[in-house]
């Protein structure tokens, strides 16, 4: 009897081993959590598992352009995939470890409020629950969230990191349309018509 129980727990033991190395492995998902992650992300991941957490062959070395003709070692994910990329600048650029800013090219990757590439203005105002400050646009930086003055979506700022936005349009700009790099409410009536959307997203870890 007590062969036939060994026995038995053998072979239930062997058919789950089986079960647990052919089961697919979770997808992870595309959730920006400010300060925290990027889906599976986080402050201390590395070249290294990027390659464990997407594959490889999903996952390459680059020189990211930061300005001024400056670039800084970085990765890149999902490279052919415009609904998923990312790109990832290092904080200890030799190595490709700890993440200091990632730039979000992907629709897919979103805030659990919804908030990612496309994002409106008049979608951020009713998220944030009020107006929020901008820059001015026809500059560089132009449309560049500079505060939520206290809404709703103010801890896309906080002691850990940040979410850095810039929004446009591809809509003719009003004569009327703030310039320069004074701040803007984002309530601002020729803002609206404007009608601009959210066209770089990055992530900033500290």
């Amino acid at each position: 009897m007590k062969v036939f129980q060994s026995l038995l727990f053998g072979i239930t033991l062997l058919a789950m081993t089986a079960c647990d190395q052919t089961a697919p492995k979770a997808e992870h998902d595309y959730v920006i959590v400010p300060g925290e992650r990027v889906g599976p992300i986080t402050a201390k991941t590395t070249h290294l598992d990027l390659n464990a957490i997407f594959g490889a062959e999903n996952v390459d070395t680059i020189q990211v352009y930061v300005g001024e003709g400056m670039y800084e070692p970085g990765s890149v994910v999902f490279s052919d995939d415009s609904k998923k990329q990312l790109q990832i600048i290092w904080k200890v650029g030799a190595k490709r470890e700890l993440p200091s800013r990632i730039q979000v090219l992907g629709s897919d990757w979103q805030t659990a409020e919804g908030v990612g590439l496309g994002t409106s203005l008049a979608g951020l105002n009713h998220l944030n629950g009020k107006p929020f400050s901008q820059t001015g646009y026809g500059w560089d930086y132009g449309g560049t969230v500079l505060s939520w003055n206290g809404g709703a979506l103010a801890h896309f700022q906080n002691d850990k990191g940040r979410i850095l936005l810039r929004l446009d349009s591809e809509n003719p700009q009003p004569q009327e349309l703030p310039l320069g790099e004074s701040a803007v409410q984002s309530d601002h009536p020729t803002l609206l018509s404007f009608a601009p959307k959210i066209a770089t997203f990055m992530v900033e870890f500290y």
